[in-house]
């Protein structure tokens, strides 16, 4: 739990310096021969517009090998 309070803290400090969050999303598509196909994009977001939360749920797991 440290470590993501940790890195939620230097990842806000980095996005408040910069203009522009960076982010690169992968998904598939069907193409127009109904195959799949990879489609990456780049998105821009604001960075002072941009919120990022962290969701830390792994704490307490009923299986302990999962």
């Amino acid at each position: 739990m440290k470590r993501a309070a940790i890195f939620s803290i230097l990842f806000s400090l980095a996005l408040a310096n910069a203009e522009t969050f960076t982010l690169n999303t992968r998904d598939r598509v069907r193409d127009a021969d109904g195959d799949w196909a990879v489609r990456q994009q780049k998105v821009l977001w604001d960075a002072k517009a941009t919120a990022v939360i962290v969701c830390d749920m792994w704490d307490l797991h009923h299986c302990k090998n999962a």
